[in-house]
């Protein structure tokens, strides 16, 4: 199933697509998606519910896939609340805070070093 990616990035780090709601078929598809586009495996990140997690910045690139629950992340003070089947892109060195919904949320994340 190819995945069909929109565009919108938000303050130079994320974006958004709801062009598929099989979750299981996006997570295959996705994961195949990464080792095409230069990212390492994916990996399923379980995070805990309401955990925030303050301003910081990775120093890879990051591609992740929600498959679970809600995940709101700020860049320059702007929340984005992704949910299943929403797929973000981080640069690297994107200043960020993280923020798990009530449920807590799973993703799927690959990694990609400069």
């Amino acid at each position: 199933m190819p995945l069909a990616f929109g565009r919108g990035f938000k303050q130079g780090c994320f974006y958004m697509n709801h062009a598929q709601t099989d979750i299981a078929a996006l997570s295959e598809a996705f994961k195949k998606d990464l080792l095409v586009k230069g990212f390492n495996e994916g990996l399923m990140r379980e995070m805990a519910p309401d955990l925030f997690v303050d301003d910081h910045a990775h120093p890879f690139e990051v591609r992740a896939l929600v498959t679970q629950g809600l995940a709101t992340l700020t860049v320059e003070g702007v929340q984005t609340t992704y949910q299943p089947g929403d797929i973000f892109t981080m640069a690297p060195g994107c200043i960020h805070k993280e923020l798990f919904g009530p449920t807590g949320a799973h993703y799927i994340v690959g990694r990609r070093y400069p």
